[in-house]
């Protein structure tokens, strides 16, 4: 078997060998009768061990499955990492840390609920996630990193995080103090102001009322003298009137 400096096989000791017909540096000939490996199998690709790539495979397959889906509501989604929430983690058959996952689970669904009610109660969602990152991704790492796993770290940990993320909740449903944006001697001129003008409106109701009683009193009069003693009293109250009218302005 003839092998070139590339590891390729090669038909032919010719194709391995220089024009004075010496073997090549590099290359190398396997006599027969004698032990040789073949490589079925190319170099491994890093990349097919990334998470990258088991996103890339987790994405193609949810869409795959959800294309045979046709009921939206019972579509299948993926799990933002990224998102203000805590993804659970799945128990198999006769896990022996089926118990401890059970109750990681607990405090996941937990933190969630209260992420669900920070939203809802108008927290940033930029401010979730920097409680998320510090307080439970951060130390989570430190405390692996300073004494390794141990039962119950996981929990208390959220726990914390949760009782953070719940003085939030408790601080954004404080109604805020108006801040007052009228400067008060303003203020306080427009308020005597409205006082003058409910007044001359409260004495124009009134002449009104007069102005309607005595034009209904001079349709039932038959005497003239009495007609125009009655018109100049009407007179003098429209002219009130309109002399109020006019200080509205």
């Amino acid at each position: 078997m003839y092998y070139d400096e590339q590891g390729r096989h090669s038909r032919t000791k010719k194709a391995i060998c220089d024009r004075d017909g010496r073997l090549r540096e590099g290359c190398t000939v396997i006599e027969k009768g004698e032990v040789y490996e073949k490589t079925i199998f190319a170099g491994k690709i890093k990349h097919f061990k990334e998470k990258a790539f088991q996103e890339e495979v987790k994405q193609l397959f949810t869409e795959i499955n959800n294309s045979f889906i046709k009921d939206e509501s019972r579509r299948l989604q993926i799990f933002d990492r990224d998102s203000v929430y805590l993804p659970t983690k799945k128990i198999g058959k006769n896990n022996p840390r089926e118990e401890q996952i059970k109750a990681d689970n607990a405090v996941r669904q937990e933190w969630n609920r209260a992420a669900d009610g920070a939203l809802v109660s108008g927290v940033p969602e930029k401010d979730i996630l920097a409680v998320k990152h510090k307080q439970i991704s951060e130390e989570i790492r430190d405390s692996i990193h300073k004494a390794g796993n141990q039962l119950g770290l996981f929990a208390d940990v959220i726990k914390r995080a949760i009782e953070t993320l719940r003085g939030l909740t408790r601080a954004a449903r404080v109604p805020k103090k108006p801040k007052l944006t009228v400067d008060l001697k303003e203020f306080g001129e427009m308020g005597t102001t409205k006082e003058s003008l409910d007044l001359i409106q409260g004495q124009i109701a009134k002449l009104d009322k007069r102005i309607t009683a005595k034009q209904a009193y001079i349709d039932k009069l038959t005497y003239p003298w009495k007609k125009v003693k009655a018109l100049k009293e009407l007179s003098e109250l429209v002219n009130r009137r309109a002399a109020l009218e006019d200080s509205l302005a």
